[in-house]
């Protein structure tokens, strides 16, 4: 017997053991849920791509559901359940945070629309606004949607006013008595309570639309009524508050009508469920069901019949019991239904074996309702009694047993193999397939369990076939026992072999840390880069540390999955027991306490980095301005070499700081540092004698201001007096203050010299202009453009009358054709495509036009056979639109009519007795040049 009760005892065990195993459709389930979990997870990690999460939890969920039906407790699904319901409060605090969003936006746009008085609008938001809070309202058991919620109503509460009730009209002779007892105020904080009151009034109306949200009204209508205690106690007469109090009765109203709406839909679903059952020939417990169902729900219409439809159902639907002609007893207290097994095992009797009546006085032994309790040793049977099987059904037992122990024989070999695979190399898949060997042997012993025991019943006829299935048995334990270590070492390997990630995080980490002097010093801002490379450093160490918990994590999942059979090999399994995971975790210790000092190395390396940058820097500019006598970089290297010694006395308490500013101090003293000082020594002594110069020049320049109206010979030889005088400072000039005063001087001078040049110019041209013979002289006065839109054709106007100047070929710019009153010639270039000279061909003159310099384009030279020259230069340096042309015989100015235009032309001409051909020559180059008509051909 107790042989029999161990053996008892551990197929019971195994059999546990057994139904632990995922099938490989179960096995599919878990690995989709996992990986739609894993990518819905790190969706969720950034707000970016959170809304992406969505598709990926429903797949999970989907997944997680088919598996919560067959497998509820096994503990890989309770983990996939906690992942999905963490991404689910994940992927609502999104959305409520998507949702306030929106809100947002339209409550900026209610305010935009009530600044411009579009009242249109700002109703449409806030309809928009409310319906956006009713959805908003379902991610409220979170703590972001409660927040953006209550904040949402609040907003409401706050901008939409409570409905005006209509006055009701009261008779005439009741005005003066109303208006003697007039209605007590209503203070702002019972306004908002009611504005509350009035948001939850509303909130609770769209929920009781229908009856499946109705539920979610009742905290809102709990809410109102509470809020109205107050109220109706300082103001229990005031019209709003009366309003608002049958606004609540209405709702308490609607409420029951929708509790009675969704009993009588489930009544309405287990009678159709029931009638269809009926015609489909439905299980006697699945109607026994719908039957209990029906007799609880039918009895709690009786509580709606204070309304008339209430009554009308509840009459309706107990007609209906009663015509099924169900039993009269309550189902409340009916013992629950137990649902059977479909198929109990069917034993068949043997037709010819006598019937054995039992003795009526035999005492009746109570059975055991928990199956299955076997007293009888399968293998011995002591007792005398007849067997409680018969021979037939031992023989047909023994057959199947035998064609169990056939199949078992071929798992058993399938073990060993296994065993062997996993022995030469220990890895997941073998370690898999042991397992499922074992399981599989497993299952072919527990469905021959019921035949031995039949068979149990004859042991000396079937000796052989008990004696082998006793035997597997026995090797199912010794072999559990035996993949124990085996399973431990695949494991431990896995794990040796998921470190990459971690691997290059390490990596990245070191590698920075041996780098960072070559990029400090190669940087021009080496605190900043120390910086960054410290914030590099910190990140590296966080992804090693992340890394290595990713690496555990994986270690655990991959021990869950690998003891996925339920044989609970690596239950007791520590992950920091590993020794490549104690080798991990010491590196990093270690290579986090290197980078602390490390980082203290490179702060102080940088620091002096950047002070010996700033010495070499303020070295190169004091050589420059000693070379150059360049006061600004002598200053701007002196004031660089004070800074350089305040920076480092900041950082006075670093390593190796105090060295630095020992050579900032040797850096001063040196040649080129005293050279500067001596500068600046004896600049003040070199500014006085300048100063004295400029006195005695002051005092010449007095005099040429009171000789203003004196003899121009005079005023040139005092002119010239105060240039020599001012002579004695140029080798003063190196001194910027000395240099600009005497450019001031010395500008004095030429303006005076010049008004001096313009006088006698113009008493020259005026003494020619009187001895000039009417008969002889040609004035030109005007150059416009023919086409305003093109500088192809232009027309010349003078005293003679008009003429015209036109390219002769259209599409070209270097030949032209000139008529005049006083004769026709031609102008045209010399040299090709160069436009800096030209030759200009008349009846009786040959005339040349050129720069006077190769190129510069300001100054012409214009010049005839005979010898007779003018000059053409620009009047002012910076533009080319004003000219002037100088010559024996007098002068000319040409300047445009407008400023912004180039296609009128002024010629003031004070030439009356000069060759009409060379002055018109003179005028081409300046027109030319003035409307880049040459510039744009070269």
């Amino acid at each position: 017997m107790k042989k029999f009760y161990v053996l008892l005892l551990f197929m019971l065990g195994a059999s546990f053991l057994i139904s632990q195993e995922l099938t490989p459709k179960q096995k599919n389930h878990v690995r989709n849920a996992d990986m739609n979990l894993g990518t819905a997870e790190r969706y969720l990690a950034s707000p970016y791509t959170a809304s992406s999460a969505l598709r990926s939890v429903e797949k999970a969920e989907k997944d997680i559901s088919a598996l919560k039906e067959e497998i509820p407790d096994h503990p890989k699904v309770q983990e996939l359940l906690v992942r999905l319901l963490k991404c689910n409060d994940a992927l609502a605090n999104v959305k409520a945070q998507d949702i306030s969003k929106k809100i947002a936006s339209l409550q900026r746009g209610y305010d935009y629309a009530l600044q411009g008085k579009d009242a249109a609008k700002a109703s449409k938001n806030l309809e928009e606004i409310k319906k956006l809070c009713l959805e908003l309202e379902k991610y409220k058991e979170t703590e972001i949607g409660q927040k953006e919620y209550q904040k949402s109503l609040d907003w409401i509460a706050e901008k939409e006013k409570p409905a005006e009730q209509p006055v009701p009209q009261k008779p005439l002779e009741t005005v003066e008595n109303t208006t003697k007892e007039a209605m007590p105020e209503i203070t702002e904080e019972q306004k908002r309570t009611m504005r509350l009151i009035e948001g939850d009034v509303y909130s609770a109306q769209r929920h009781l639309e229908n009856y499946y949200s109705a539920s979610y009204a009742l905290p809102y209508i709990e809410k109102a009524k509470k809020e109205m205690v107050s109220l109706l106690q300082a103001h229990p007469s005031h019209p709003e508050i009366q309003a608002l109090q049958a606004k609540i009765l209405k709702l308490e109203n609607r409420l029951e009508e929708c509790k009675l709406e969704e009993v009588l839909a489930m009544i309405q679903k287990n009678a159709d469920w029931y009638e269809g059952g009926l015609q489909r020939n439905t299980s006697e417990a699945e109607l026994e069901r719908y039957k209990n169902d029906l007799k609880i729900l039918i009895p709690k219409l009786e509580k709606f019949q204070n309304t008339e439809r209430g009554k009308a159902e509840y009459q309706k639907w107990n007609k209906w019991l009663a015509e099924k002609n169900w039993e009269t007893k309550p189902a409340e207290t009916q013992a629950p239904v137990v649902k059977k097994d479909p198929k109990p095992p069917v034993i068949k009797k043997d037709p010819k074996q006598p019937v054995i009546k039992k003795d009526p006085k035999q005492p009746v032994i109570k059975k055991d309702p928990k199956p299955p309790v076997v007293k009888k040793d399968p293998v011995i049977v002591e007792n005398k009694e007849k067997p409680k099987y018969t021979e037939k059904q031992a023989k047909d037992a023994n057959a199947r047993l035998y064609s169990n122990i056939s199949f078992a024989k071929s798992y058993q070999e399938k073990c060993i193999q296994a065993k062997e695979s996993l022995q030469e190399r220990a890895d997941y898949p073998n370690a898999t397939e042991a397992q499922k060997a074992l399981g599989q042997l497993w299952k072919c012993l527990e469905n021959g369990q019921k035949f031995a025991e039949i068979v149990s019943c004859y042991p000396e006829e079937y000796k052989e076939n008990l004696s082998k299935y006793n035997e597997l048995q026995e090797f199912c334990k010794s072999y559990k026992e035996s993949l124990r270590e085996p399973i431990q070492k695949a494991w431990e390997a896995g794990v040796s072999q998921s470190f990459r990630y971690f691997r290059e995080a390490m990596g990245s980490w070191q590698e920075g840390m041996k780098k960072y002097q070559e990029e400090v010093a190669n940087s021009y801002d080496t605190i900043e880069t120390a910086n960054r490379i410290r914030e590099q450093l910190a990140y590296n160490e966080k992804e090693a540390h992340r890394t290595l918990e990713e690496l555990k994590k994986k270690s655990l999942d991959d021990a869950q999955n690998l003891d996925g059979y339920g044989l609970q090999f690596l239950k007791d399994i520590k992950i920091e027991s590993h020794p490549d995971i104690q080798k991990a975790s010491q590196e990093i210790k270690e290579t986090a306490e290197n980078c602390t000092k490390l980082c203290e190395e490179m702060s102080v390396f940088a620091i002096i980095k950047k002070a010996q940058n700033m010495i070499e820097e303020a070295r190169k500019i004091l050589e420059r301005g000693n070379q150059n006598k360049d006061e600004y970089d002598m200053k701007t290297a002196m004031e660089s070499y004070d800074k350089i010694l305040e920076y480092l006395k900041e950082h006075g308490e670093k390593k190796g700081v105090t060295e630095w500013m020992e050579k900032v101090q040797q850096e001063k003293s040196s040649p080129e540092f005293q050279k500067a000082l001596n500068h600046f020594s004896g600049k003040q002594d070199r500014i006085a004698k300048a100063k004295a110069i400029f006195q005695n020049f002051l005092k010449k320049k007095k005099i040429i201001e009171e000789l203003k109206d004196a003899e121009m010979a005079e005023l040139r030889k005092h002119l010239q007096e105060g240039r020599n005088m001012l002579k004695p400072a140029i080798p003063y000039l190196d001194i910027d203050e000395v240099k600009n005063e005497y450019t001031s001087y010395t500008g004095f001078i030429a303006y005076e010299e010049r008004k001096l040049d313009e006088i006698e110019e113009e008493r020259r041209i005026d003494a020619i202009l009187k001895k000039a013979d009417p008969k002889k002289s040609s004035l030109f006065q005007t150059v416009n453009a023919k086409f305003g839109n093109s500088l192809r054709e232009w027309v010349i106007t003078c005293d003679k009358g008009k003429g015209k100047i036109f390219t002769k070929f259209g599409n070209k710019w270097d030949v032209w054709a000139i008529e005049l009153p006083q004769g026709k010639a031609s102008v045209e270039t010399r040299f090709g495509n160069s436009m800096r000279e030209w030759k200009y061909k008349a009846d009786n003159a040959m005339i040349s036009i050129s720069t006077e310099s190769g190129n510069k384009w300001d100054s012409w030279i214009i010049k005839d056979s005979q010898g007779n020259t003018l000059s053409v230069y620009a009047k002012f340096g910076n533009t080319l639109k004003e000219w002037k042309i100088q010559g024996q015989n007098g002068m000319m100015e040409v300047y445009p009519r407008f400023n912004n235009t180039i296609q009128e032309w002024i010629i003031k001409d004070r030439m009356p007795e000069e060759n009409p051909h060379l002055k018109m020559a003179s005028i081409l180059s300046c027109i030319f040049t003035a409307t880049e008509i040459v510039l744009e051909k070269q």
